[in-house]
């Protein structure tokens, strides 16, 4: 029990935030412990946000710009199949259908919303 009690809300696996960027002055190595994934060959820190920042390191969030020419391509397929050009500035933010979606569950691809946890949470909030 004494044992459980110490492991209970530690992290239980390695991941990598799609975006997250850790800046510092001098190298991460003098600061964090590193973790090095052989599928991958990526190099990560082994603290989250919250140690980081209590370290005085600062983590960022940055959109890849492959992120951003997927949603580009998406939309220039959009247009020549279906003959639609969409405007992501002049998206309607309370569109019925979108949230139709949600109370569904139906997130696959949707970042941030596509893990059995949110789309859990999503389908209990329509209820």
């Amino acid at each position: 029990m004494d044992s459980s009690k110490r492991l209970e809300g530690k992290v239980r696996h390695a991941s990598i935030h799609a975006a997250g960027v850790v800046i510092t002055g001098e190298p991460l190595v003098e600061n964090v412990p590193l973790y090095y994934d052989n599928k991958t060959s990526l190099v990560s820190t082994q603290y989250q946000m919250k140690e980081l920042e209590e370290l005085g390191l600062l983590k960022m969030d940055f959109l890849g710009l492959r992120n951003l020419t997927i949603v580009k391509r998406a939309l220039d397929y959009i247009k020549e199949d279906l003959k639609i050009d969409i405007d992501l500035d002049k998206l309607e933010l309370d569109d019925p259908k979108v949230y139709e979606l949600l109370k569904k569950g139906d997130t696959l691809g949707v970042f941030q919303l596509e893990s059995r946890g949110m789309i859990a949470l999503l389908k209990k909030l329509e209820s």
